[in-house]
């Protein structure tokens, strides 16, 4: 029996323990650098179709989220463009799971990867359509672009909305969502009602290296959003800098949960939550969503947090703005209420989803165009008055906004 391991290139993650000539392959998570965070892993298999593998992943039992209730390991054949699910199990600490090639190579992963080329097929699309724009922020730590997507409304009075996906690297569905987000977008005949600035890849650096959680420094960017010295960030650094010159009007921040098994918001946490022009719009976004997609759902997510921590993208915008501002979750299981026993929670879900949010969101643009005429905004001149705006005591509240 001839098998091995390809744990190299972009993306991947996986340390081989031992191939064994019975067909039983054993392996490590390597974690983030300079971290404790392991969780993703993605790597290639080859050998002969037909033979049967047993894998063992020997310290799962250390990772973020230790439990693996429920989860199921992804893989895609040769040219991996349909990923599915695999039985899994967990005990005393090792996950396992096990694979009959069906072709000579395939793709393991923690949840589908997000290829290179879709990538590149979503420049294109964006550079080519007459209200998109493709634009570099600046550079990551590992001289990777922090990379901005436009659609432009015709509307001299649209709304500001912003989309950041994949601030943890690991969590992938995040920039399937953002295709899908955008999808929608370039794909409205008569146009948009809102300005929509999308950063489908916010953590390019932890996406190449195959991290789960940080960066290239080890930093977990949504934990960095109220920091002044952003040089192991520079990430987030140059999202607030465009979002200081633009304005923004309504906010989401995507994510990937690790344990539970639902599609759900997580309002902001701080005194801006308590204002018509934050929960109101926030009320009527959920309750399209809840009417557009079947797999959201309002009733379960994360509990309430005691005061609000500004070192969230959301909980920072939500202050900094005054506007509505949301994390949303989505599961590397599936959903408790619609689950899909071939695929679990899935690229195509995840960019069903993004479509949908971006309808709810045309949706209440008026609303949104309505409060922005009356709320301009500030604009930070330099990089002095930058940092005043947007620097706030860590672990406090209270915002100290230049007017």
């Amino acid at each position: 029996m001839h098998v091995w391991i390809d744990a190299s290139g972009e993306g991947a993650n996986a340390e081989v323990v031992d191939v064994g000539t019975n067909g039983t392959i054993t392996l490590n998570i390597r974690a983030d650098a300079g971290t404790r965070f392991l969780q993703w892993f993605q790597f290639h298999v080859y050998g002969e179709p037909g033979v049967r593998l047993r894998f063992r992943i020997l310290n799962a039992g250390e990772a973020m989220a230790p439990e693996w209730r429920d989860y199921r390991v992804r893989s895609a054949v040769m040219d991996e463009s349909e990923f599915c699910c695999l039985p899994t199990r967990f005990d005393n600490g090792v996950l396992e799971f096990e694979l009959t090639m069906q072709a000579p190579r395939h793709q393991i992963a923690y949840f589908a990867p997000f290829p290179s080329w879709r990538h590149q097929s979503l420049v294109d699309a964006v550079s080519l359509h007459p209200l998109g724009r493709h634009e570099h922020l600046g550079e990551t730590l590992g001289k990777r672009q922090v990379e901005l997507f436009e659609v432009r409304s015709v509307r001299s009075d649209a709304p500001h909305v912003w989309i950041v996906a994949r601030q943890h690297p690991g969590e992938v569905m995040a920039q399937w969502f953002a295709l899908g987000f955008l999808d929608f977008l370039l794909n409205c005949k008569e146009g948009t009602s809102a300005n929509y600035f999308v950063i489908p890849n916010a953590n390019p650096d932890g996406a190449f290296e195959g991290r789960h959680r940080t960066n290239a420094a080890g930093v977990d960017l949504n934990r960095a959003w109220n920091q002044e010295d952003c040089t192991a960030c520079p990430e987030v650094a140059l999202i607030k800098k465009r979002m200081s010159q633009q304005g923004v009007d309504f906010f989401l921040d995507v994510h990937g949960e690790e344990a539970l098994p639902y599609v759900f918001v997580v309002d902001p946490e701080g005194p801006a939550r308590n204002t018509r022009e934050v929960s109101e719009p926030i009320a009527m976004f959920k309750r399209l969503l809840l009417d557009l997609n079947a797999d959201f759902q309002i009733e379960k997510g994360y509990p309430s947090a005691d005061g609000a921590d500004l070192s969230l993208a959301s909980n920072f915008v939500a202050e900094a703005f005054g506007c509505p501002s949301l994390t949303l979750e989505m599961p590397f299981t599936d959903t408790e209420q619609t689950p899909d026993e071939k695929r679990g929670w899935s690229p195509e879900r995840s960019r069903r989803l993004g479509a949908d949010c971006a309808k709810a969101i045309e949706k209440i643009s008026s609303h949104m165009t309505a409060r922005r005429r009356s709320m301009p905004w500030v604009i930070a001149q330099s990089c002095a008055e930058e940092r005043q705006l947007f620097s706030y005591p860590v672990g406090s509240a209270s915002i100290s906004k230049n007017p």
